[in-house]
């Protein structure tokens, strides 16, 4: 069994999280929402000993706009003490495709992107490989969103040229799919 990994984003004028992952309740047994919504929270998680020396690293990788690998300790609800690395990747000042119709996303915002909404199920991604990739196409990068309600799904994927009227279609009609090509070169 691998490590589990926590993944969160912080706003580094307020200090509060934007976003964090399932995991930190899972792991440390803190509600998602107290990592949102109480400022500076993640500062009262780390181990006492250990807050000052993680706290200077962090805001000065930050304000350098640099990164950093820390190792620490910190004290989950219950009160176990866990020794965890932090990886800090700083200030990555990129526009980024984060939501599309309430549904969440990481993806850089540049190039030829084709965004797929489709009924969720076993060989989607298979097909729009296939499909793709029978035509000469790479897919450069991707991310994938299920809709918050119901069986949808969509994936944007950036590829290194415009996607053809037969592969649209064949993707459409192989998926039942709504497609739509957008250029942000």
């Amino acid at each position: 069994m691998s490590d589990p990994l926590i993944a969160w984003e912080l706003d580094v004028r307020t200090r509060r999280f934007l976003r964090v992952s399932g995991e930190a309740e899972s792991v440390l047994g803190y509600p998602e929402q107290r990592w949102r919504d109480a400022p500076g929270f993640w500062i009262g998680v780390l181990h006492p000993d250990d807050r000052e020396r993680v706290a200077r690293a962090v805001w000065r990788a930050v304000r350098e706009g640099g990164s950093c690998e820390i190792e620490y300790r910190v004290v989950a609800a219950d009160g176990t003490v866990t020794s965890v690395t932090g990886a800090l990747t700083g200030l990555q000042q990129v526009e980024k495709i984060v939501n599309i119709n309430g549904r969440s996303f990481d993806l850089r915002a540049e190039g030829h992107n084709i965004v797929v909404h489709y009924s969720d199920r076993p060989g989607v991604l298979g097909v729009l490989g296939t499909v793709l990739g029978n035509a000469g196409v790479d897919i450069l990068a991707a991310a994938l969103s299920q809709d918050a309600e119901g069986e949808g799904a969509t994936v944007i994927l950036r590829v290194d040229r415009v996607v053809g009227d037969a592969e649209v279609e064949a993707i459409v009609s192989q998926l039942d799919a709504r497609v739509a090509q957008v250029d942000l070169s």
